[in-house]
């Protein structure tokens, strides 16, 4: 070993404890599997999930204000642009007077496929959205995969971030 070898193999042995001692600190030790909710907080959650879709057909702000958390962030797949809480529910106030006014007409808004991936205070939803329609006289028929983030505070579930892609029609990729 030449002389200043020991202080490098020293200076090793430091940082190689101490980077163990910080893993062992930081919880990295290895996955962290949250508990399932209990049924209370399930039945919350599929409550919100469904007072949701009923106050967005309707394109009922009002309603839907209560169950966006305050900070929420939705993106557009198709067009890439993201929306904060106040630009988006301005968007459901639009749809509303295009729905009072007859511009556009929901014949089926369905959502299935639905799978709940739960992270103590989070749910991540995953499902598919499916709505047939007309607007401004034009039929529409739209199918997304949609990924939700809704978070429980305070004892309420609200959803805090959303992301839709569109599912292309069959046979095209």
């Amino acid at each position: 070993m030449m002389p200043a070898d020991h202080l490098v193999a020293g200076a090793m042995a430091r940082r190689l404890a101490l980077a163990t001692m910080l893993v062992g600190l930081s919880g990295l030790q290895g996955p962290v599997v949250a508990a399932e909710p209990d049924t209370a907080s399930r039945a919350a959650l599929h409550a919100a999930l469904r007072d949701f879709s009923r106050a967005f057909v309707a394109a009922d702000a009002a309603v839907l204000d209560t169950l966006l958390a305050a900070d929420y962030l939705h993106t557009n797949g198709a067009s890439g642009s993201t929306l904060t809480k106040a630009q988006w529910l301005d968007y459901i106030r639009s749809r509303s007077a295009d729905l009072t006014a007859g511009r556009l007409e929901l014949v089926r808004y369905e959502t299935d496929e639905v799978v709940i991936r739960w992270h103590a205070e989070t749910a991540l939803v995953s499902s598919r959205v499916v709505a047939e329609g007309r607007q401004n006289g034009t039929a529409f028929t739209t199918r997304l995969r949609v990924t939700q983030v809704w978070v429980r505070s305070t004892g309420r579930w609200r959803r805090a971030a959303f992301h839709d892609s569109p599912i292309p029609p069959a046979g095209m990729k």
